[in-house]
């Protein structure tokens, strides 16, 4: 990965009142709410994004840091239909560290809810049930990119209408491409 922390702290916020509608989703990442460059563009975009009626994702980024910013994140996950977290953001943002427990205290916050295990697999839950399922076997070569893969497969199949179970699938089914090559680069099909 050749991360930029830098960029988003050019992000004019202005622009974006025309381009986020209620047909629109908008998925931040814990680290744009967490750098002090960053945060009010962050929390601003979330602000437009629920004005609108636009539907919301959030990847909470990265246990360690979260738990400096655990209030603030705690104050904004209502504002959110879907939590992509791995165990241990779970964990810290639930304050459970059994990953079926944090599920079971952060769908009262978020409507869907997804855990990553890791080589266990995926556990979610929204209004139609839980779902829980194992991490198709692949070789392992390098886990950088796989909770990105993930939410690069799980987020279009759920905003395209798809069931829980079937978006958990595909975002599954990206996470398993990825870990299987070394690198975060993009995925060629």
């Amino acid at each position: 990965m050749f991360p930029d922390s830098g960029a988003n702290a050019h992000l004019v916020i202005e622009p974006l009142r025309e381009i986020i509608t209620a047909d629109s989703h908008v998925h931040l990442s814990g680290y744009t709410l967490m750098n002090p460059a960053t945060s009010a563009a962050g929390i601003a975009v979330l602000d437009l994004a629920v004005a609108a009626g636009a539907t919301r994702s959030l990847d909470p980024a990265s246990a360690a840091p979260l738990r400096a910013h655990l209030p603030m994140f705690l104050d904004l996950l209502p504002q959110f239909q879907v939590l992509l977290a791995n165990e241990n953001e779970a964990a810290v943002l639930s304050g459970r560290d059994d990953p079926h427990e944090a599920l079971d205290e952060l769908i009262d916050l978020v409507p869907t809810v997804v855990v990553k295990v890791g080589a266990r697999g995926v556990l979610a839950r929204d209004a139609s049930g839980h779902v829980a399922e194992p991490a198709p076997r692949q070789d392992v070569v390098d886990t950088t990119g796989a909770g990105d893969a993930f939410t690069a497969g799980f987020l279009p199949a759920w905003l395209s209408g798809a069931t829980l179970a079937s978006s958990v699938s595909e975002g599954q089914r990206l996470a398993s491409r990825a870990v299987g090559r070394v690198g975060a680069g993009p995925l060629v099909r």
